[in-house]
């Protein structure tokens, strides 16, 4: 009896997904009709107590007035439209999120801009990539005219430099600069 209701009501109260085996008055037909329901909203513990304030409350019930004929003949069609804009939205931040890392493999992958400048000097080119939070400079002795004599500047400069360059090996040297360093200017 009464244990049992609690232990529902605490099931129907996980966020999200506790609401699709609750009891719902949605008008919604399949199982769609799972998704409209007042228990999967996220936090519906508290909501069911703040419910009464938003929905009853005369501005949100004027917006809810507001609303065109067809769209409830439609609204399965337009909550899914609505589903799917949102998720695309998600999907569209998760470049962004990582052009905010200063790790050097996510700033060369998420860089919102890579360049190439050609030193003159006998280093190989370098390859420029920056980030939202930094800047990543990558050179490949191997393309460099005199591979030798570019291998001898970057192993000498590795004392030097204010932000020294990382031998990865084949060849190659990398370094981060990180905006907020005092060694980036």
């Amino acid at each position: 009896g009464k244990i049992c209701e609690k232990v529902l009501n605490c099931i129907y109260n996980i966020p999200i997904c506790g609401g699709f085996c609750a009891p719902t008055v949605s008008p919604e037909e399949g199982c769609i009709r799972h998704f409209s329901n007042e228990y999967t909203v996220p936090g519906s513990g508290i909501y069911m107590l703040v419910g009464p304030v938003c929905e009853t409350s005369w501005f949100c019930r004027f917006l809810g007035s507001c609303g065109v004929p067809c769209a409830r003949k439609n609204r399965r069609r337009l909550m899914l439209t609505a589903f799917a804009v949102s998720l695309f939205s998600w999907i569209l931040l998760i470049y962004p999120v990582l052009a905010l890392s200063t790790r050097e493999s996510m700033i060369m992958f998420a860089a919102w801009a890579k360049g190439t400048s050609y030193d003159s000097d006998g280093l190989g080119p370098v390859k420029i990539y920056i980030g939202l939070k930094g800047r990543v400079d990558r050179i490949d002795c191997n393309q460099a005219l005199d591979p030798s004599k570019c291998m001898g500047i970057m192993n000498a400069g590795k004392d030097t430099a204010r932000v020294p360059f990382v031998d990865k090996g084949d060849g190659i040297f990398s370094r981060v600069v990180v905006w907020t360093s005092d060694l980036s200017c």
